[in-house]
C-alpha cells in the first residue's frame, strides 16, 4: 500500500534520519512512502497535502512550534494522524489537545520509530476502510467497509445496512466474510455479521447497533463477542 507521510523538523539531521528509516521499512514490508520534508512549521502548514496520512512532527522549531502547527492543522478539520517529535516530554500534554497519535523522544530509535510508524499506519488503515467488491447483475460495485453497519440474511439474499442505505446481494455470506476484517466484524447469529465499529449496547439477545436497530444475538456468542468488542475498543490500531 502506497501512503503519503510528512516529516517536519529544522534539523536536517533528524530529517535525514527519520528518510533513511523510512526507507529501510519500505524495503522491509513493502509498503511506499511518499514523502514530503518541511524545514519549518510556515512551509508545513502552507503546503501540507491535504491527503497526507502521517506527520511527523517537531515540537520546538522557530517562530512557528509543532504545536502551533497541529492545532492550525486541526481547525482546518485535518485528519492527518500527528506524531511530534521533541527532546521535551513536558509538551506531552499540549500535543494530546491537538489529537496526537503519538510522541517519539529524541534522538529517534529506530526500533521506537518503527513501532509507532507501524501503529500509525494501522490507525490509517482502519480508518480508510477496506473495499470489497460486489456483483448485482451486470453491474459490479463496491463498498468501503466502514460503510456497513451489518449484515443480514434473507434466503438467498445478504442484506447490506449502510450508512448511505441499504443493497441486496446473492453472493453468499462466507465468501463476503472472508474479505471483512475480523478485528472489527463479528458474526453475532447465523443470520447476522455487525460492524463492532457501530455497537451501542449488547443486550441478553440483542445488539442495538448505532441506526436504532437491534439485531439477534445468539447466547452461544455473547461471550465472545464482548470479548471481541473489548478488545477493538481497546485497540486504537483497530478502531477507526
Amino acid at each position: 500500500m502506497t501512503f503519503k507521510v510528512a516529516v517536519c523538523d529544522d534539523d536536517p539531521v533528524v530529517r535525514d534520519t527519520i528518510g533513511g528509516y523510512l526507507a529501510r521499512i519500505e524495503s522491509e514490508r513493502g509498503d511506499r512512502f511518499l514523502i514530503q520534508y518541511y524545514s519549518n512549521g510556515e512551509d508545513c502548514l502552507n503546503q501540507l497535502e491535504p491527503d497526507t496520512h502521517v506527520l511527523f512532527l517537531d515540537i520546538l522549531m522557530g517562530s512557528l512550534s509543532g504545536i502551533d502547527v497541529g492545532t492550525a492543522l486541526r481547525k482546518r478539520s485535518s485528519s492527518v494522524c500527528i506524531v511530534f517529535i521533541t527532546s521535551a516530554v513536558s509538551y506531552a500534554v499540549e500535543g494530546y489537545r491537538t489529537r496526537a497519535f503519538g510522541f517519539l523522544e529524541k534522538p529517534v530509535a529506530f526500533e521506537t520509530f518503527a513501532h509507532e510508524l507501524r501503529e500509525a499506519l494501522g490507525h490509517v488503515v482502519k480508518q480508510l476502510g477496506s473495499v470489497i467488491t460486489m456483483t448485482k447483475g451486470f453491474t459490479t460495485e463496491q463498498i468501503n467497509t466502514n460503510d456497513i453497519i451489518y449484515l443480514e440474511v434473507l434466503g438467498h439474499h445478504v442484506r447490506f445496512v449502510l450508512r448511505s442505505g441499504v443493497r441486496e446481494y446473492t453472493k453468499p455470506l462466507k465468501e463476503i466474510e472472508r474479505q471483512l476484517n475480523p478485528a472489527q466484524f463479528f458474526k453475532c447469529h447465523q443470520s447476522y455479521v455487525i460492524n463492532l465499529k457501530y455497537v451501542v449496547k449488547i443486550g441478553l439477545s440483542e445488539v442495538l447497533m448505532a441506526n436504532k436497530q437491534a439485531v439477534a444475538l445468539s447466547k452461544h456468542r455473547k461471550r465472545e463477542l464482548q470479548e471481541k468488542f473489548a478488545l477493538y475498543l481497546g485497540r486504537p490500531d483497530i478502531r477507526p
